[in-house]
Order: C-alpha cells, then structure tokens, then sequence
C-alpha cells in the first residue's frame, strides 16, 4: 500500500471511530467503557468501505459489524441510519 493510500485509510479509520463513538449505539461508552471498546467494529467498517456505494449498504454494513460482535444486543438495522448517513457524507467527502 502506498503512502498516501495508507495515510487516506488511517484517516478514514479514525473518522470512522470519531463518529461511532458519538452515537455509542450498544451504549457502552456511555457506561464507561475504553476508548478502544468499539476497535473491532471500526476495523470490520473501515475493511467494508469500499465495496459501500450508498447508504443502504452502509447501514449493512455497520450493522453486521455490530450484529456480529454483540449478536442481538445489536438491535435493528434501522438504529443505525443515521449514523450510516453520516459515514456516507464522510466517504463521499460531503462531511
């Protein structure tokens, strides 16, 4: 991977925890839980973006991220629209 490349995901990852971490959407942040809590899922995310072309597939894929993690604890995939919207405006450089 070249630099830049490299440079371009290391940001993306931490775009994908920054947001991921204000919608906190199992709620374990708000409980206390490490910085790192959610690094799983953020790497799964990060890993699916670029095969992500909207945001319904956002939505699938953050939560088969989530789903597969924390099983039903993950809740429905409509808990995670809005936090899909937001991923999508990141990759498509709107946010």
């Amino acid at each position: 991977m070249d630099k830049q490349l490299r440079n371009d995901y290391v940001r993306l990852v931490k775009r994908i925890a920054e947001a991921i971490d204000r919608h906190d959407p199992i709620g374990l942040r708000a409980l206390g839980a490490p910085a790192d809590e959610y690094e799983t899922q953020v790497n799964a995310i990060a890993r699916a973006a670029s095969s992500c072309r909207n945001v319904e597939e956002w939505v699938d894929a953050i939560w088969t991220a989530f789903h597969d993690s924390f099983g039903e604890s993950a809740g429905s995939k409509d808990n995670y629209d809005q936090l899909a919207n937001e991923m999508f405006e990141i990759a498509t450089g709107k946010s």
